[in-house]
């Protein structure tokens, strides 16, 4: 996620369709501004979560995929947003 943030990502973490869609335009996909702040990560062998700080709290959800032939033995395979806040209903 830091690797994101700072739009500075190895395409070695992602698969690469996944790598192709986030750091395209510039990450436009993710709308981080760069200022964001890492706070929270809990990861199990299958998916991690990812809580970041910026003008409003996120939380994202990494699917992972694992295999000895990774570089870095994990590959995200799917990541989405978590809505953290019910949207007012008028």
């Amino acid at each position: 996620m830091n690797q994101m943030i700072q739009k500075k990502l190895s395409s070695k973490l992602l698969e690469e369709s996944l790598y192709d869609l986030v750091s395209r335009d510039q990450y436009s996909a993710l709308l981080l501004s760069g200022e964001e702040k890492l706070t929270g990560v809990w990861s199990s062998d299958e998916a991690c979560k990812v809580m970041i700080r910026g003008e409003v709290p996120r939380s994202f959800d990494f699917y992972l995929t694992t295999s000895g032939s990774y570089p870095f033995y994990y590959l995200v395979q799917k990541i989405t947003e978590n809505e953290l806040f019910d949207k007012e209903v008028n």
